[in-house]
């Protein structure tokens, strides 16, 4: 169909061509037909507070300046609120070397978290770590930088962690830390220790109200805006909008990319890391796959980049760094999706030439088991006309296995134990065979020895994939008849 553009009065061009272009693109712009495009959720809002947790020497001692007038000082560890985009400095005192010795670190808060409501910062603060081996070394004349960063659970480690000991990676002074931090997520925090002593005229002059939350302290609106570039300029999609970022959580479940299938052999390949996948025969004896569900559990974890400036002639002993090293798997797949295949033949009339006499009472539905499809059939016995109507026998239809996942949980900590319920069922008219369920879990899962529970037999084994973490596997031998279900349970603890 072609569309008439509006007259547009007075038009007259004498000079280049695409001055002409260039004034009927708002008629052309009209006269395009609109894509009706799909809804777009929006991602979770930012947190307008980061929740930061001072984690010193035993017995160690936090100063912080809320504005030019007072200091609190909290015990370590201590937890307080900040505003993204400014720079804090506090004094930690109180240190195993000596009373009068203390340190002045600096945070730059650069990232934030997307938490759903009612979720704030303050639930999933980030470590500040400042061991006693960073003190001597500041002591000594070293200037150490950390950059902290939330972790990507696609690139994590197989590590178990605690909230309060995350991992920490020791990079040459040459390195950007913040290239290297976005390597491993997205960056929140950039730490900087040095040995300068501070007065409290100084700190509390750097302060600025309204921007550092305390326990017991309301938090009003600072009076100058952010000073400090706390996230990148976001590339938005102008039909999509925003991407969500995925640093916060840990997604399980699905068919993630490289997508799995099945191979000439009915073999299962692209089985990656939090895919979960069921295989089964349907009625023909074809091996199909069942798809599960994505499960999003919230369970931010962070990591640390340092690097260390130390004088000439200090030995410093430095561990070997942490070395993550990502494998990818080039799998050639082929995707066969479930054939369902339904024949509708037309009806079929016999008829007898004979011209019928006498017309007797129809009789009952006859069922045939060699009739191809419903029809009427017209037969003579003697000397009557008998009519009558067979009725085709339909199978009922085949329908893919219905395979779902689920968590007992939304939130988590590191640490916790979380259990994943399988439930896989037989929706259609026939009966399936060779039913077997992979679980492949993500490197933030550890699966809890012994836990699996089926209200069917199953037999299970397992077997290391490429994160570091086990990939489940279930046999249900037998047939699944329509309408029946199973249920499997099991129980992973997140790193």
């Amino acid at each position: 169909m072609v569309r008439l553009l509006p007259p547009v009065p007075g038009l007259r061009f004498a000079g280049k061509p695409g001055l002409l272009l260039v004034a009927l693109l708002p008629w052309l712009l009209a006269a395009a037909p609109l894509k009706r495009l799909p809804p777009v959720i929006p991602p979770p809002p930012e947190s307008p507070v980061v929740g930061i947790r001072i984690i010193g020497p035993p017995g160690s001692k936090a100063t912080f300046y809320p504005d030019c007038l007072r200091s609190t000082d909290i015990e370590a560890p201590a937890l307080i609120g900040a505003r993204p985009g400014y720079i804090y400095q506090f004094r930690l005192g109180n240190l195993p070397q000596g009373k009068d010795v203390a340190l002045y670190p600096t945070i730059e808060v650069i990232g934030t978290l997307r938490l759903p409501p009612p979720l704030n910062g303050l639930q999933f603060p980030v470590p500040v770590v400042i061991t006693e081996q960073d003190v001597d070394q500041v002591l000594a004349g070293a200037y150490v930088t950390k950059v902290i960063a939330l972790e990507n659970p696609d690139r994590a480690a197989p590590v178990q962690t605690s909230a309060d000991a995350p991992l920490e990676t020791v990079v040459p002074p040459e390195r950007n830390l913040l290239e290297e931090a976005w390597v491993l997520g997205r960056p929140m925090l950039v730490v900087r220790i040095g040995h300068r002593q501070l007065s409290f005229e100084e700190l509390s002059a750097r302060a600025i109200p309204n921007t550092l939350l305390l326990p017991g302290g309301p938090l009003g609106m600072p009076p100058v805006p952010p000073n400090v570039p706390y996230k990148c300029f976001p590339v938005t999609d102008p039909i999509h909008g925003l991407d969500w970022e995925e640093e916060e959580v840990i997604k399980d479940g699905g068919d993630a990319p490289p997508f799995a299938g099945l191979d000439a052999q009915g073999k299962l390949g692209g089985l990656g890391p939090k895919d979960t996948i069921a295989e089964y025969s349907d009625s023909c004896g074809r091996r199909q796959l069942a798809i599960s569900n994505r499960v999003c559990i919230l369970v931010p974890r962070y990591v640390v980049v340092r690097t260390d400036i130390t004088p000439v002639g200090y030995d410093l002993l430095v561990g070997p760094a942490h070395k993550r090293v990502v494998v990818g798997q080039e799998v050639v797949l082929m995707r066969v999706p479930p054939i369902i295949t339904d024949q509708v033949e037309q009806p079929e009339v016999m008829k007898n030439r004979q011209r019928p006499v006498s017309i007797q009472e129809a009789q009952t539905v006859i069922t045939l088991e060699q009739m191809l499809s419903t029809g009427l059939i017209i037969g003579q016995q003697g000397s009557q006309v008998v009519i009558g109507t067979a009725q085709k026998k339909c199978e009922p239809p085949c329908k893919p296995l219905y395979l779902c996942k689920e968590a007992d949980r939304l939130t988590a900590d590191i640490g916790d134990v979380v259990t994943f319920t399988l439930r896989y069922s037989n929706p259609g008219g026939q009966p399936i065979d060779d039913v077997v369920i992979n679980d492949s879990l993500t490197g933030r899962l550890q699966y809890v020895v012994g836990s699996w529970k089926s209200d069917r037999e199953a037999n299970f084994s397992m077997q290391e994939n490429e994160a570091g973490s086990l990939i489940l596997r279930w046999e249900v031998p037998g047939k699944l008849l329509p309408g029946e279900t199973g249920v499997i349970t099991f129980q992973a603890k997140v790193r």
